[in-house]
């Protein structure tokens, strides 16, 4: 496949015309003294931030204590805002930054009509399916 190395109006490269390459910064800290329920209002006060995924797991600690590992994934433009978000809805009093890149497939939203009105769907340019095994019934 022959290479497409142009740049989009979001500063990304695209490699072929199949997948961009993009960089992205993960918010990472531990905590270990917050209830679920706290920690759950903490990640819907996050997703109100720009950012591109919240998720939390469940990590074992310093002599067995049970904790929460919270992830963040945002642009690093959003970096400051998450982070101060994070001090402010959590207990944690430290956080790890990693950049990272990433592949995505380019992709495109399209308006489906179903019997319940409009939605929009997410298609990614690559690998269309000549012979789907499978297929959407709305």
């Amino acid at each position: 496949r022959e290479s497409n190395n142009d740049t989009n109006q979001n500063n990304r490269t695209i490699e072929n015309s199949d997948t961009i390459q993009d960089t992205i910064v993960e918010l990472r800290c531990n905590i270990d003294d917050m209830t679920a329920e706290e920690l759950s209002f903490a990640v819907e006060q996050i997703w109100q931030d720009d950012v591109l995924d919240v998720y939390t797991m469940p990590i074992s600690m310093k002599k067995g204590r049970q904790g929460t590992l919270l992830n963040v994934m945002c642009k690093e433009s959003a970096k400051k805002d998450v982070a101060v978000t994070i001090f402010k809805h959590t207990s944690t009093i430290g956080i790890r930054e990693y950049n990272c890149s990433r592949m995505i497939l380019n992709r495109k939203i399209e308006k489906v009509s179903t019997q319940y009105g409009g939605i929009d769907v997410k298609r990614h340019m690559a690998m269309e399916l000549k012979n789907p095994s499978w297929s959407l019934k709305i």
